[in-house]
């Protein structure tokens, strides 16, 4: 059992045993537990529920591409992130944080954040580290700005539907959020060239996805027109009629349409035709980005589906 670390001894010569543990320090008298899913390549642990006070734990050979993620959730917040991919300090940014050649790797939950840290002589030594606690983030990397995206909710306060919004890059994956009108939303994180984070937005019948931040410059390659260069505080601004792109100078932001929330469309394709009919119906329908193949739907059948329409969306249907 690779979670199993009093019985885990690693057989592969020249590699480590490592250890990551998940504390769960959150207040004693909190409403809401601990949910946490962690999992590499090779073992998914599941979804555990971790008491206060516990720790959650596994062991395993310490290879050079070895990459264990955590998903945690506790009441309306959820996080995650790789908590072991660098042989050397836990993390690749654990470097200001844990001593080289840590090996048994500390997450501990509290109420204001996840802290990272390790053992010395019996003592734990923690320090916060939040990817999107901008506040206490810091990029160790010489020549890279620290930079901020933030997702603003001015959706109408009376509005039947609330806001829902997914934020990700290729290492982290805030998961699903929901802000409340008047919330800002907003993470922080080391600006590199290839750096991308995309964020996918619904609101009632209406969504959108696009890149918040590819761009080092100007937030998004095509935002020069409507941020100043150097930009690294990047504003979305949702509200009823779009998705606005902002920039902050002294203490006034500025802002410009960049998207209008576009409402999902639907086609139905109906089969009406006679029951005794000798020839049945044969259906290909197909836009530029998708092709629905070729269906053959029975009579009383609907042939439909769904989509977001851009004023240059077309699709065509051969019968």
């Amino acid at each position: 059992m690779p979670y199993n670390i009093q019985s885990y001894i690693c057989n592969i010569p020249d590699f480590p045993v490592c250890e990551v543990h998940v504390l769960n320090n959150l207040p004693p008298d909190s409403v809401y537990g601990l949910e946490v899913h962690c999992a590499s390549g090779d073992n998914d642990f599941g979804h555990k529920f971790p008491k206060v006070g516990d720790d959650f734990r596994w062991g395993f050979c310490g290879k050079p591409n070895t990459l264990f993620f955590c998903h945690f959730w506790w009441d309306n917040k959820d996080l995650v992130f790789d908590v072991f991919n660098d042989l050397d300090h836990c993390v690749h940014d654990g470097a200001n944080i844990v001593p080289q050649g840590t090996t048994k790797c500390y997450w501990d939950v509290k109420y204001d954040g996840i802290y990272l840290g390790y053992v010395k002589v019996k003592i734990l030594f923690l320090l916060l580290i939040m990817p999107y606690n901008i506040q206490s983030y810091n990029c160790n990397i010489p020549g890279f700005p620290i930079c901020e995206v933030h997702v603003l909710n001015n959706l109408p306060p009376d509005s039947t539907y609330g806001l829902e919004v997914h934020c990700a890059s290729g290492d982290n994956d805030f998961g699903h959020r929901f802000p409340n009108v008047g919330d800002d939303f907003r993470w922080g994180f080391c600006g590199k060239p290839n750096t991308l984070f995309f964020c996918h937005f619904w609101w009632g019948n209406k969504d959108l996805v696009f890149d918040v931040f590819n761009d080092l410059n100007y937030c998004v390659h095509d935002g020069g027109k409507i941020v100043p260069q150097g930009t690294t505080k990047c504003i979305w601004d949702v509200r009823y009629d779009g998705i606005y792109l902002g920039y902050v100078e002294g203490d006034k932001t500025y802002s410009q349409k960049y998207h209008s929330l576009l409402p999902k469309h639907e086609v139905h394709v109906l089969n009406n035709l006679s029951l005794d009919s000798t020839y049945s119906l044969e259906v290909h329908c197909a836009s530029g980005n998708d092709d629905l193949e070729h269906n053959f739907p029975k009579v009383g059948d609907d042939l439909r589906w769904e989509f977001c329409a851009w004023s240059w969306t077309l699709y065509f249907c051969h019968f």
